[in-house]
């Protein structure tokens, strides 16, 4: 009511004295140590309708002020000053005052010094813009029908997201950013550079020249050779006498039915006795056995016969077994199949039988023949089936052992040519690898009639063995050729060899063999 009655000039000059010591008392306030942001793009910028609201609340403010009767507080023109960060200049002065009022004087403007003012403003909209980088703006859909139109306008969002895609393509760009994700992605392609593998030609490199000359070194004392060079000279052409059979059916055969009594294999137990004989009839009547199991037994589940003449099976007997081996091996001969005589796995992860699994599976081989003895000391699964040998194929395990007879009318498949392979004998490489050595009827035969005329073997003579029966010289001599002789061969067990050393030398004076497979 008493507002035309007050004097507009002494509230100018208060209002003026109370906006210069607010801006000295906020220019002296303790700033707050904040991070500061790489790029000062603050997500509080004022769009020009803000801008303009705000020209018009401190217009609506002033006028207000100007019709005020009583004087205004400080505290009122500090909360004043917070809402409004920004100073116009007040508007013209009415000229609709009364008529009784003295005329204005000439006063400076209302803002503060342009410097301190301005500085305050920038530091505050930073300080704001410092916190509101680790706040997540809501989400505002774009307006894509107006992009062409106000692409110079953009919302708080796009920029905190223009503001965020900047800074990570800086970062990854440079590699010296806030997280040195380009460091990390160098380190990786440098690690995906370096080779993993020997170059190839690292593995044609022969050594093994070097590593034996290295290993045996030469004595320079050791007397040199003399003399001329040693040529082999060609012998007399070896006869064949006319009494032997024509291969090793016929062997069988023959002394099978005419001395069926006469001993072909004996086998010495861990005390040094003799533990086990196999005669000649047995051994025909148990090899027909074998030869018709073969042929006629399914080893599949879908009822086929899985066995024909030419397929391939393994022979697995340990080394105190060889009356069993000696059944296997012609039982497999009679029905035109082609043995594999192995060494008994050990264990499942054995470096020895891999090799032998590489073998087996390269032949083919789907069935394995074994005794019972050596079929129960095999490691085998929960369920009571022998585990699968690491490398090794699937295979069926038959027992040789106390099979049915056979059919009085059942006849060994026909005589098959020479060239047909009669067994696959592996052999042992420097390096440890197996390979497989296929030896036709034909070499077979040969051979046997060589080592006979050679070892001037006649029947029923007794040989000492102590080599292993299964492969090389002991397969050779206690196995081909003694049956196509019709002799008698002493098995003496490796163990036996190495509690008595001396026992094979003790058959041979029991039994007097006239010859003994021994090692050097």
């Amino acid at each position: 009511l008493l507002s035309p009655y007050v004097p507009k000039q002494n509230s100018k000059v208060r209002q003026e004295a109370v906006q210069q010591a607010l801006a000295q008392a906020m220019q002296n306030r303790h700033k707050p140590s904040m991070p500061m942001p790489s790029k000062r793009t603050s997500v509080m910028a004022r769009s020009p309708d803000r801008d303009r609201h705000d020209s018009e609340s401190s217009s609506d403010e002033d006028s207000i002020v100007n019709e005020e009767t009583v004087e205004s507080t400080p505290e009122r023109e500090k909360l004043r000053d917070r809402g409004t960060p920004q100073i116009f200049p007040p508007p013209p002065l009415s000229d609709t005052s009364s008529t009784g009022s003295p005329p204005p004087l000439h006063h400076r403007p209302r803002l503060p010094q342009p410097n301190n003012w301005d500085q305050r403003s920038r530091q505050e909209i930073t300080d704001i813009s410092d916190v509101m980088q680790n706040f997540r703006p809501y989400s505002q859909p774009p307006d894509v029908t107006h992009n062409t139109a106000q692409g110079g306008r953009r919302t708080a969002a796009d920029r905190v997201n223009r503001y965020g895609s900047s800074t990570s393509d800086d970062t990854i760009g440079t590699g010296t950013g806030r997280w040195k994700v380009s460091a990390k992605i160098q380190q990786l392609l440098n690690t995906l550079k370096r080779p993993k593998r020997r170059p190839l030609p690292e593995f044609y490199e022969d050594d093994d020249i070097e590593l034996e000359i290295a290993a045996n070194p030469k004595d320079p004392n050791a007397p040199k050779p003399e003399g001329g060079y040693m040529s082999p000279a060609v012998g007399e052409q070896l006869v064949i006498p006319s009494g032997l059979p024509r291969n090793l059916e016929a062997a069988i055969l023959r002394y099978g039915n005419a001395t069926f009594k006469a001993p072909v294999a004996t086998v010495l137990d861990p005390n040094g006795k003799l533990s086990t004989t196999l005669t000649y009839g047995k051994l025909l009547s148990r090899s027909h056995k074998i030869a018709y199991a073969l042929l006629t037994k399914s080893f599949s589940k879908n009822g086929d016969t899985s066995l024909k003449s030419g397929d391939r099976v393994a022979l697995v007997y340990p080394n105190n077994d060889p009356i069993n081996f000696l059944c296997a091996f012609y039982g497999c001969l009679q029905a035109g199949i082609i043995p594999v005589p192995i060494e008994v796995p050990i264990t499942r992860r054995d470096a020895g039988s891999l090799h032998i699994g590489f073998l087996l599976g390269s032949c083919a081989v789907q069935v394995a023949l074994t005794s019972e003895a050596c079929l129960k000391g095999l490691p085998k699964t929960t369920s009571g089936e022998v585990i699968q040998f690491k490398g090794w194929p699937k295979l069926t395990w038959f027992v040789t052992e106390h099979l049915t007879k056979t059919p009085k009318d059942w006849t060994p498949t026909p005589r098959l040519t020479d060239e047909t392979p009669a067994y696959i004998e592996y052999s042992t490489d420097r390096d440890g690898s197996v390979m497989g050595v296929t030896i036709t009827r034909a070499a077979m035969v040969q051979h046997c009639r060589m080592l006979t005329m050679s070892c001037n073997y006649t029947e029923g003579e007794n040989m000492v063995c102590v080599l292993d029966f299964k492969r090389e010289v002991g397969l050779w001599h206690s196995v081909l050729t003694s049956v196509l002789n019709g002799m008698h061969v002493i098995y003496i067990p490796y163990a036996l060899m190495k509690v008595n050393p001396a026992s094979w030398m003790q058959m041979i004076t029991k039994h007097r063999a006239c010859v003994a497979v021994v090692k050097s």
